[in-house]
């Protein structure tokens, strides 16, 4: 057997350069070894004891006949293309935990997800002024259409910017560009989407003033909403307070009654949207954690821990905060999407996608290739908007 590990660090310099013209393509990377290397040992015969090359780098065609599922993928790409009328055809929701398992997870796979996170790609950033304010920072994709659909949020907001980007890229750009909608971004790393946040009114005033057809809200709820003090604190400031980003305290300056009234404020608000026949979806908490950390998943040079993670368990632990968001969500006659969907299989969760890869690039931020081959349940926001 050969080691997959030494192999890729002897060929490391041209390995890097190819895989990161892939990537930077906005391509797939098929690794044909995935069918031939249990973990780090790659064998050169079958189970069989047969040779599974002809010479030291063309496969058998008995192998690849009956070992190379990596390639399963390419097919099931060419029949999944979409139907021009995206909403006349019932395709199936993408679900990276769903099965069967193409490839194995790897040192190199896990150890590369911790970067893949370049979603900006295809967008263009617009300078502050009108008509989308100066708060934050404006990048667009498609602009200058009709149909408008607004993102305001976070990291978790921009994380999902590559499947926007596939959906523009698959089903409309090379027909007419003007069947696809203008995205528009207002986002910001580690700043909530809440009233508690400065510059939060000011967005509010720019969705009401332009009235885009579809508004998208996305955050980190947990990281800004975890009161640590009590509500029989006293409150030592003259507006409400989100948690400071990055868990770096304890948050005992933020009470219960606290939260409860920045998610009713943020329920008013797109209360007022919906009214305004603005379409409003919102992204509830997706199951995240410390289990999705592609560190977590290995045991020094070895894959170590890759298993699943329990929808309900999350949803229980984090009840209380999960139910304001989402009867917020309800009550303001708005629409709840979950990203959690697509990596969720009934209550399996899984850490890793159907080839091996980790769905995270750490604790709670979904990696480029995953967002971009997985999160169909974006593709809803772009079918409100061309309907």
């Amino acid at each position: 057997a050969i080691n997959r590990t030494a192999f890729r660090e002897k060929h490391r310099w041209l390995i890097h350069l190819i895989e990161g013209a892939i990537t930077g393509a906005n391509a797939t990377i098929i690794d044909l070894s995935d069918n031939l290397c249990w973990n780090d040992s790659c064998h050169v015969v079958d189970t069989n004891g047969i040779p599974i090359r002809r010479n030291s780098n063309v496969f058998t065609p008995k192998f690849a006949a009956t070992y190379l599922t990596a390639l399963d993928q390419v097919v099931h790409a060419a029949i999944a293309v979409p139907e021009e009328n995206p909403g006349s055809t019932v395709i199936e929701a993408p679900n990276s935990n769903r099965g069967p398992r193409i490839a194995s997870p790897t040192y190199d796979k896990i150890v590369a997800a911790p970067s893949d996170f370049n979603v900006d790609v295809g967008f263009e950033f617009v300078p502050a002024g009108p008509p989308y304010g100066v708060s934050h920072v404006t990048w667009v994709l498609n602009p200058g259409q009709p149909n408008v659909v607004f993102v305001y949020g976070d990291s978790h907001a921009n994380q999902i910017k590559p499947r926007f980007l596939r959906n523009f890229e698959d089903r409309l750009r090379v027909r007419n560009r003007s069947n696809f909608p203008t995205i528009v971004y207002k986002s910001l790393d580690g700043t909530p989407a809440l009233t508690c946040e400065k510059n939060y009114d000011s967005v509010m005033k720019v969705v009401e003033t332009i009235q885009p057809k579809v508004f998208v809200h996305s955050m980190n709820w947990p990281q800004f909403l975890r009161p640590g003090g009590s509500d029989s604190d006293p409150h030592d400031s003259t507006s409400l307070q989100c948690c400071a980003a990055g868990y770096v305290d304890k948050c005992t300056y933020q009470r219960p009654k606290d939260v409860v009234k920045i998610v009713k404020q943020f329920e008013r608000d797109i209360t007022r949207f919906t009214k305004l026949g603005i379409k409003v979806f919102v992204a509830t908490i997706n199951v995240e954690g410390p289990q999705f950390n592609p560190y977590h998943m290995l045991s020094g040079n070895d894959v170590g821990d890759t298993s699943p993670v329990s929808k309900a368990a999350f949803r229980q632990q984090n009840k209380w905060l999960l139910e304001l968001v989402e009867n917020a969500t309800l009550a303001a006659n708005a629409t709840i999407i979950d990203y959690s969907d697509n990596y969720c299989w009934n209550d399996s969760c899984g850490v890793i996608d159907d080839l091996g890869r980790p769905v995270m690039k750490d604790n709670d931020h979904m990696t480029r290739t995953f967002t971009h081959k997985y999160l169909g349940v974006v593709d809803q926001i772009v079918n409100v908007a061309l309907a």
